[in-house]
């Protein structure tokens, strides 16, 4: 991840750092495209529009909050800027995570927390919930699906401290549905989801578990 989203930080969002892609950096720090395919050595350099890697440090708004150096990169970002293993592994993480909620969906929780869903948040042009014919809101889509993931424990983790997927995947496909977006929208939306969250859980994380609080 280091050098292929927003940059390297100490507890700060800084400048994207796109010129440290190389041998010893892969697209996600969180490693789950290295780790996984053992192909680091052959990400190729991405390009991302609009980031200058070589730009002073004083003409990347370093005033702004990591929230808006993120957005600014992540509104730049193309599925033409994302490597192949990316991209192959964010398709792995769709499937993986669809397959983990037909599993939930056939558990009595599973089925408690649709019918929940359906009677609280019921919407008939709203988002598909994964196995069912009826549909739901927006959120109670997301809910719904991320709640089937999450009973089967069938799900991503980085670094045993967080499971980014079982909160992108299914945000992810409830938007793409209801937005009209394609597949290739989708895989990129969920590369900058997985950049964010796994930068956020590797800084933050860990001083939330010192304080006391078990994150998750």
């Amino acid at each position: 991840m280091v050098g292929w989203g927003p940059a390297q930080h100490d507890h700060r969002l800084r400048r994207p750092r796109i010129a440290d892609w190389g041998p010893t950096a892969h697209p996600f720090r969180c490693g789950i495209v290295a780790s996984v395919t053992g192909a680091r050595d052959a990400v190729p350099h991405p390009h991302v529009p609009h980031v200058s890697a070589t730009a002073p440090l004083e003409e990347t708004h370093m005033s702004d909050s990591i929230a808006r150096e993120f957005a600014r990169w992540t509104a730049a970002l193309r599925y033409e800027d994302l490597p192949p293993v990316v991209v192959d592994k964010m398709r792995a993480q769709i499937l993986v995570h669809l397959v983990s909620a037909v599993f939930g969906s056939e558990t009595a929780e599973g089925r408690e927390s649709i019918d929940l869903t359906l009677r609280e948040e019921g919407k008939a042009d709203g988002a598909s919930i994964i196995t069912r014919t009826e549909k739901a809101t927006r959120i109670g889509a997301t809910f719904a699906n991320a709640e089937l993931i999450h009973l089967t424990g069938l799900m991503d983790q980085y670094r045993m401290i967080t499971h980014p997927g079982v909160s992108l995947v299914p945000a992810g496909i409830v938007n793409a549905e209801l937005e009209g977006r394609s597949g290739k929208e989708l895989i990129t939306a969920l590369a900058a989801g997985y950049e964010f969250g796994c930068r956020l859980s590797e800084d933050f994380v860990p001083a939330t578990a010192a304080r006391g609080f078990r994150p998750a």
